[in-house]
């Protein structure tokens, strides 16, 4: 069997090692089940995000002999003096498993500043000469407009620093060279409040899963959701524990102590069980371990989380 129909018409093709799992249609929402052919030893049934997540290709076995779809303990270092954010993920064995970068884009990053800071001199050069303008009439009324100007223009400059704020994604390789790409995680808007909205995908463009940032609420402890490509939620990402969320925040990290540590919480985040772990070490440089062990289901794609693993440092801009 090497494809399936929903009742709707839409068509998945399947691999082997999901016969016995089902999904959710992305087109009519419509539950769709996979048979299990009458074939002797198959591999176990996988559950995941969805369509996209269970019919989609294992991630091919590096050089070493590991699959980030046989890992359940991850290593992710972030490269050292790298003008732009990469990081490599690796197994116990020290095996790279995928490589991820993500761009400063330094030029547009540039040309923002500076159009800001042209839009904050031309509203500050048009309020003098406004200023001279109606001074000879009414001086109150010029002191006025003067102010209104320079209000504009502060306002001018945080849109014009939104439009050309360049969008930042995160591409996955299966090597440091970038040859050879997997996933992505694509930043979705520039203006990004009160929510940062993210999409990972295979690199055909295949959704996985979709990430979303609270950014009111890490005022007071980090939390992201991750939802499945139909937007049901299925995982929430947050710091450990409203204790340790408020002293990382009010003392820092207390020499190691208090370093940052996510738990994986199935649903909408209220259980207290988790089902991975996400720990920085006790190192200068960003150094982080993804523990996936007690995800014992399969609730999370690994190229979910550890996509997600990689927007909990460069997400939370630290």
């Amino acid at each position: 069997m090497n494809s399936i129909q929903c009742q709707c018409g839409t068509e998945y093709k399947i691999t082997p090692q999901y016969f016995g799992a089902q999904f959710a249609c992305t087109k009519c929402g419509g539950v769709v089940n996979v048979p299990v052919p009458p074939v002797a030893t198959l591999p176990p049934p996988r559950s995941h995000l969805g369509p996209q997540a269970d019919v989609a290709p294992l991630i091919p076995a590096t050089p070493g002999g590991g699959t980030i779809d046989t890992t359940h303990r991850y290593l992710i270092k972030q490269k050292r003096l790298a003008i732009n954010q990469s990081y490599y993920i690796r197994d116990d064995a020290q095996r790279l498993l995928l490589y991820a970068f993500r761009p400063i884009a330094f030029v547009k990053r540039m040309i923002q500043v500076m159009a800001v800071a042209a839009t904050l001199v031309i509203s500050f050069l048009l309020s003098i000469e406004v200023l001279s303008a109606l001074q000879k009439v009414n001086q109150e009324l010029s002191i006025i407009a003067m102010l209104a100007m320079i209000a504009l223009g502060a306002v001018g400059s945080v849109i014009v620093g939104i439009l050309l704020a360049p969008l930042r994604h995160t591409t996955f390789y299966e090597d440091e060279g970038k040859t050879r790409p997997v996933f992505d995680v694509l930043q979705l808007e520039r203006f990004q409040f009160p929510y940062a909205n993210y999409t990972v995908r295979t690199s055909d463009g295949t959704v996985l899963a979709k990430l979303r940032q609270h950014l009111i609420w890490a005022i007071l402890r980090k939390r992201w959701e991750i939802y499945n490509p139909a937007g049901i939620l299925l995982c929430v990402a947050r710091e450990d524990s409203w204790e340790k969320a408020l002293l990382r925040r009010w003392i820092g990290p207390l020499f190691g102590l208090l370093r940052m540590h996510f738990i994986f919480v199935p649903g909408d985040g209220m259980d207290e069980s988790s089902v991975a772990d996400f720990t920085r070490d006790f190192s200068i440089f960003d150094s982080y371990v993804l523990d996936m062990s007690r995800d014992v289901n399969g609730l999370l794609d690994r190229r979910v989380a550890l996509a997600q693993a990689i927007m909990l440092d460069t997400g939370e801009r630290r």
